[in-house]
Formats: C-alpha cells, structure tokens, sequence
C-alpha cells in the first residue's frame, strides 16, 4: 500500500513522466543514470493507480461478498474498516441486498470530516450495522519503502522517511483540531519512530487546547517507539493499535535498513507498563486471520529468524487475548473492571 512497480506503458498512459519533477526522488526511483525504474512509493504509486479504470459496483460488490464469507469462517462479526467515499456505494448495495451481515466500523479520512454527519444519518436510516464515529489520516509511510518517518537516517541512505503531503499542508493538524473538538476518534498511521513521537506531541497539545477526556485516540501501527516515548502512551491515554503479523517480513527488512533493529514491533514494553494495546490485522496488507495475529506476536518467529526475532518481546496468549477483546469493549471499562472482565472471559474466549 506504499510502493508498487509499473512497467513502461502504465508509466506513459498515466502521464506521470511529463509529472517526474513534481515528486521526490524517494517517490519515483531512478537508477544509477538517472533513468526511472518503475518503482514508485507513496504520492508516485497512488499518482498513476488512479488512472486505473474502476471495476463496476457489482464486481466490487461480488469481491466483497466472498470477502465476508471468509471473515465469518474465521469468526469474524465486527470490523473496523477504513473506508473510502467511493467505498459507502458497496455499504449500500450490501444492505439492500441484505448481504452486509457483521458490524462496520467505518473510518473514513480526515477530509469526509465535513461530510461525517450526512453519512451518520443517511446510513441510520437504513441500517444499525455501519457507524461513523472515526476518522483516519496517513502521517508518514512503510518501513520496507524507507518511507516511514525515523529520527535516524536508514542505513546507507541520506534520508530518513517522509511526511504526508496531508501532513506537510498543514492540513492534518488543522483537521486534528477540528476533528478534536467535535468530539470524535482519530485513528492515525505512523510507523517511523518520529512519526510517534510527534502524534504524541500532538496529543498534548490537544490536552492543553481542550482538555483532558478519553479521546481514545490510536496510533496506527506504532511500530517503532523510542525508550523515552514508552510511558507518554499511558500518560496521555493513547492507544497502540498494532499488527503482529507484520513482523514476518519486517524483522528481516529492520536488520537491513535501521541501525537500531530493536525498536521493531517493541510494543510488548507498552503491556509491561499497563497502556492500552488492540490487536489488529491491517487486512490486506497481511492476512486476516487473528490466528495468524496471535502465533506472530507469541512466538515472533519471521523470516530469516525461526526462533524468533528480539524474543523478549514475546507476548503472551492471555495479553493476546485482551488485546484482542480491546478492539470491542475493554476501551469502554474502568482498569478495575477490565480486569475483573478479563479474568472471567479468558476461560470462555479460550474454550
């Protein structure tokens, strides 16, 4: 979802050449004679997958359809979903032909924020099974990329990630307040160490500007947090919504592009301190199964590392499992009460 290849012809029909100047030489890759590759990331990639002629309703629809049918076969009946506006068609037609059959919580980008309450109501009519209460926003790339935002360059490199266009406009913290003070979620993508640290910076500065509330604010990802950024997710009450699945590719790719390898995945510290960590599967980037979701972060094993990656960093099955029933509920309870809820779900979840 951040870099692709395009061969020769799709770089000519999508006019992206005559375009080579506007993007960065992170965006569109040139070889050692200045002649570009085909690969390109982020603003590059997106540029010329949007002169790709869309599928008609009805084919996105059937692919939806088969889609649900192995999300249920897993066990799967709530999802959070990011969600595109040319996404709501599908919404729609699955309902009129009552085919949705599971819960959608839909988050849709920072700039539908004008449009949240039409959609609120629009949908409440014809169906409880969609809610918009969150909204998204990218705020930096992908590790394998190089384009997630690091405080330290990647190896034999002179770069060290990128912002979003969104982000370097101004307009996602302007949103942020925004978005903020209507009393809404924000889900928001950061994968580089700095992109964290400065979502939580963020985040004080809405304390301060409104008021300390449970926002419920979640860090997309989170996967690569400073020593030092550890104990502000508790402090300020942030959520680190992470997906374990990524390690299997990603333990190798860290080893070959960051100096410190470590902070790959190291959510396990934010469990050791008692901040709220959910599981995820980031479908489809990876798999959906939460199976899947589990054996990764219990047993860390990646490619290239069969006994496992950093393995102090295992997590356990019962921490598993309350990440797991964290997306649903335990977001909602008290810590006294999340305990004494987890203590007598865990049989049942695991039975």
């Amino acid at each position: 979802m951040h870099s692709a290849f395009a061969n020769s012809k799709a770089l000519e029909l999508s006019g992206i050449l005559n375009k080579a100047d506007d993007f960065t030489s992170e965006e569109i890759v040139r070889d050692n004679n200045n002649i570009i590759t085909g690969e390109l990331k982020e603003r590059a990639m997106y540029f010329v997958m949007d002169k790709i002629p869309v599928a008609s309703l009805t084919e996105r629809t059937e692919v939806v359809v088969k889609q649900l049918q192995k999300l249920h076969s897993l066990g799967i009946t709530a999802i959070s979903d990011i969600t595109l506006g040319e996404d709501l068609e599908i919404y729609k037609k699955l309902i009129e032909e009552n085919k949705l059959l599971l819960r959608v919580d839909s988050r849709l980008p920072f700039t539908e924020f004008y449009n949240l309450k039409k959609y609120q109501e629009e949908f409440s009519g014809i169906s409880d099974l969609i809610k918009f209460n969150s909204l998204k926003a990218f705020y930096d790339g992908s590790l394998s990329s190089r384009t997630a935002l690091m405080h330290s360059n990647y190896k034999n490199a002179k770069h060290n990630g990128i912002k979003t266009e969104f982000v370097n406009r101004g307009e996602f913290e302007k949103s942020a307040f925004e978005i903020d003070e209507a009393g809404y979620q924000m889900s928001v993508h950061a994968i580089g160490d700095k992109a964290v640290t400065e979502l939580l910076d963020l985040n004080e500065e809405l304390i301060r500007k409104f008021g300390n509330r449970d926002r419920r604010f979640r860090i997309e990802h989170a996967q690569h947090i400073r020593e030092n950024d550890l104990h502000r997710f508790k402090e300020l009450n942030i959520i680190a919504s992470v997906q374990p699945t990524h390690l299997f590719s990603d333990a190798k790719t860290a080893m070959e592009i960051l100096d410190d390898y470590k902070i790959e995945h190291n959510y396990k510290k934010l469990f050791d301190i008692g901040a709220e960590v959910c599981f995820g599967t980031d479908f489809p980037v990876v798999g959906e199964s939460p199976f899947e979701t589990i054996y990764y972060a219990m047993t860390r094993k990646a490619n290239g590392f069969e006994n496992g990656f950093v393995t102090e960093n295992n997590i356990s099955l019962v921490d598993c499992l309350g990440s797991i029933y964290n997306q649903s509920m335990l977001l909602q309870l008290t810590t006294k009460r999340k305990e004494e809820v987890l203590k007598s779900e865990k049989l049942l979840i695991w039975s």
